[in-house]
């Protein structure tokens, strides 16, 4: 059974906790898939928890479904349902946050996110010889944290309120410091990342204290939320640091895995219809 009321229309889909409350995906890739004259169509899919190995099941045997993105909170999640089917070098990242099929026609996965990501900050600052701190290590913190690596960065560190994810850091080679050394005084850091969850649904929050914050200065804060564009963490810094939201690494992300899913090569086009 298909997710679309005709089941015989070839689909696309954003598989999250509530995507259907505002994601952006489906905007973007329809955008791009009505200039392009395609008939399939993406659609969000809302996953709670106790159902998601079953609605990936239904998915994996719907031909229908070509693939999609995935959003918070499973980009891990799914990972290992697919663990199988997915090739050992992307594995090992732990995070997909996109879904295809193989040549045998079985859902597999990437991560675009840290491609995203590595092309915002080059925009806006120059990562080479920078002291990096990673904030957070769901599965967009693990991308952006491999991402960094593949770029050559390697004076990174990582950190998580959670030290249950240590371990990540001996895959991508990176010490890992507990969260209250870390963010203890964030000035030992030329670039912070803030790749957690917190400002995106409590739009008061930031990941460490505002009081901390506002001795911080001159460095560069990227934060990856986009919705709103200017997290409180953003205000905070701004007045003495540069920042970044992710605004473009969202879209960015979205025209890679636009690319491996619907197999368009044109990124610059795939880049241009989407910016529209």
């Amino acid at each position: 059974m298909s997710f679309l009321e005709n089941n015989q229309n070839k689909y696309f889909a954003i598989l999250g906790k509530n995507p259907s409350q505002g994601a952006r995906s489906p905007k973007l890739w329809n955008r791009v898939l009505k200039k392009l004259k395609r008939k399939e169509r993406m659609i969000p899919i809302d996953i709670k928890k106790n159902e998601l190995l079953k609605t990936l099941k239904k998915l994996n045997a719907d031909k229908n479904f070509l693939g999609g993105c995935i959003a918070v909170p499973y980009k891990e999640s799914i990972c290992k349902i697919l663990k199988k089917n997915i090739p050992k070098n992307i594995l090992k990242h732990q995070s997909i946050n996109c879904v295809f099929r193989n040549k045998s026609g079985s859902l597999t996965g990437c991560n675009t996110d840290g491609l995203g990501a590595i092309f915002s900050l080059k925009k806006n600052t120059n990562l080479k010889k920078k002291k990096i701190l990673v904030m957070g290590l769901g599965g967009t913190g693990k991308a952006i944290s491999a991402s960094l690596k593949d770029f050559g960065c390697k004076n990174v560190f990582l950190t998580n309120r959670s030290p249950k994810k240590k371990n990540f850091s001996n895959i991508v080679n990176f010490k890992f410091l507990k969260w209250e050394i870390a963010t203890s005084d964030l000035n030992n850091f030329d670039v912070i990342i803030n790749a957690t969850s917190a400002g995106f649904l409590n739009k008061s929050k930031t990941p460490i204290s505002e009081k901390k914050l506002k001795f911080v200065k001159n460095k560069f804060f990227f934060d990856i939320i986009y919705q709103p564009r200017i997290t409180r963490l953003l205000k905070i810094t701004k007045k003495n640091n540069k920042v970044l939201n992710g605004e473009l690494m969202n879209l960015m992300q979205a025209v890679f895995a636009f690319s491996i899913v619907t197999k368009v090569r044109d990124k610059r086009k795939i880049f241009k219809l989407m910016s529209k």
